[in-house]
């Protein structure tokens, strides 16, 4: 799925959604490879415990902005481009953390995240669903589906 999305990007480059959806479906293979089973252990047996938390980490991290540029592709009207560089800004100070810090600081960030990712959600129901617009194109029933 995530090749077929990035392909369609490659041959139509105004279909910009597909580009971002492309890549959250990277991110979550990416996620299934580096979490769970942990495919990349049994691939690279000698990686350190603390570059495996990170490279879960940063997964779950780069999941939020890819999501939240692929919710802007689509609602160029309706997401704001503030909350997108908050967003961002977020991600990125996370990340640096995650690189930089130790394993255990980390791990706090993680909570942090969660509440963020919250937080995001919340914002980005209740814009789309009291928009005008977004009423119009999507009626109850299909708003169900996408909660």
């Amino acid at each position: 799925m995530c090749f077929y999305h990035l392909e369609i990007y490659f041959f139509r480059r105004k279909d910009v959604p597909s580009l971002y959806f492309g890549l959250i479906c990277f991110l979550l293979a990416i996620r299934f490879f580096v979490s769970g089973e942990k495919y990349l252990l049994k691939i690279f047996p000698h990686l350190s415990w603390g570059v495996q938390i990170q490279l879960e980490y940063l997964n779950v991290y780069l999941l939020l902005p890819a999501f939240a540029f692929y919710q802007y592709s689509i609602f160029p009207l309706e997401f704001q481009k503030l909350a997108l560089r908050i967003i961002n800004v977020f991600a990125a100070i996370i990340i640096t953390l995650v690189l930089f810090a130790s394993t255990l600081i980390a791990d706090y960030t993680l909570d942090i995240f969660e509440l963020f990712v919250i937080l995001s959600s919340f914002y980005s129901f209740s814009l789309f669903y009291f928009q005008e617009n977004f009423r119009k194109r999507f009626p109850k029933w299909k708003t169900c589906l996408w909660i």
